[in-house]
């Protein structure tokens, strides 16, 4: 078990957990865009389900760490309400989803039919969602694989 940091870069302190995630993400990402391209995704399709899927991913982390924050909050209400640094897995895959849905309903239905043909963020969305759902949860599964044996490194 290696809970400690194993180097820092600057005041921060980089621990095993933190690799395995970031190793996680990486590997989810790769599998993502194989499949995607074996699949018949445009190029633009692919960027921009890609960059959708980071930001749902920053923003499941932040839910991760409030839901259990709440848990922390039901069971000690005592100390009241901080929002610490540690996660729970469920509360990252809800929110991760519900804003990565959220977000591409919003850039497919809204924002893409409305922008000029030449524009920069224009996609060629020749692929919806339900073609996505074929390798999404191997990819999410991919990802906490690596997460589960940082959660391990970390004693958990």
């Amino acid at each position: 078990m290696l809970p400690e940091p194993l180097f820092y870069i600057g005041s921060i302190g980089i621990d095993m957990y933190s690799i395995f995630i970031l190793i996680g993400l990486i590997a989810c990402f790769i599998f993502t865009y194989i499949a995607m391209k074996k699949s018949g995704y445009s190029s633009s399709a692919r960027d921009t389900i890609l960059i959708i899927g980071i930001v749902a991913i920053a923003l499941g982390f932040l839910a991760a760490t409030l839901v259990q924050s709440i848990y922390d909050f039901i069971a000690n209400p005592s100390d009241g309400f901080q929002f610490t640094g540690k996660m729970t897995f469920l509360g990252g895959l809800i929110g991760g989803v519900v804003v990565y849905l959220g977000i591409y309903f919003l850039y497919v239905y809204v924002i893409n039919p409305r922008l000029k043909e030449n524009s920069f963020f224009k996609s060629d969305m020749n692929k919806g969602v339900w073609e996505l759902l074929r390798f999404a949860p191997i990819s999410i599964t991919v990802a906490h694989a690596f997460g589960r044996c940082g959660c391990f490194c970390a004693g958990c």
